[in-house]
């Protein structure tokens, strides 16, 4: 066969294809859809390393792929997302779901007005987030926020029952974000709405300025815990 004959034999039957992987040009049969240049690309194209774990993964999918794991792909999406990112991730999710007071949250609402110890503010629509956290009304002339907690979701979510000391254990934790942000936190549960005197108060016991710097480790001993009287 001539030369000119090997040339159009190829325009004929071959096609070039571009691998996947490495990117190397090379020939192949028409009839065939081969994306690898060699066995050796296609192996090696299903190994990738996690960007979390550290793990070694195979990917029969996508040569871009980087997490092993959906769950590792939030984690390391959570660690490296700034404060401003997860302030607006927060709020849109609130704002869907939340556009205005609930009637326990509107009781909340007229009970702050008699205690005459700021004006509030409802933001539990998502307007605010502090530290990740969204608190349902601010005061930022005196630096509070109030959490008015369903039984619920603060609670039954949990699988705990309505106690005391149920209730101071979920407040420390729901209360620690905030206070590392400097407001003093107040807490209203549903079913005592009627009796405000066991209302309780998470504020700094020894900054009388509130002056704490945002993700500072803190620990909940520097705190007083007071009955609203």
């Amino acid at each position: 066969m001539s030369k000119v004959g090997i040339k159009e034999y190829k325009k004929l039957f071959f096609k070039t294809q571009i691998c996947k992987f490495c990117g190397k040009k090379f020939e192949i049969w028409k009839s065939k859809n081969q994306v690898y240049c060699s066995k050796e690309c296609k192996e090696e194209r299903k190994k990738h390393k996690c960007l979390y774990c550290n793990r070694i993964f195979i990917a029969y999918v996508a040569k871009k792929r980087k997490f092993c794991s959906s769950k590792c792909a939030t984690k390391y999406q959570i660690k490296n997302r700034s404060i401003e990112e997860e302030q607006k991730r927060v709020s849109k999710i609130l704002s869907k779901v939340s556009c205005g007071p609930n009637i326990f949250e509107s009781h909340v609402n007229n009970h702050l007005k008699t205690l005459k110890i700021g004006k509030f503010k409802y933001v539990g629509n998502g307007q605010i987030v502090i530290n990740g956290r969204s608190p349902d009304f601010i005061c930022e002339e005196n630096k509070i926020v109030v959490l008015a907690n369903g039984t619920y979701w603060h609670l039954g979510k949990y699988g705990l029952k309505i106690t005391e000391e149920n209730k101071k254990f979920r407040e420390q934790i729901e209360a620690q974000k905030f206070l590392d942000g400097g407001y003093t936190v107040l807490f209203v549960w549903e079913d005592q709405i009627n009796n405000m005197l066991f209302t309780r108060v998470y504020c700094p016991e020894v900054f009388s300025n509130h002056g704490f710097s945002r993700g500072v480790i803190t620990d909940l001993s520097k705190y007083s815990v007071v009955n609203l009287r």
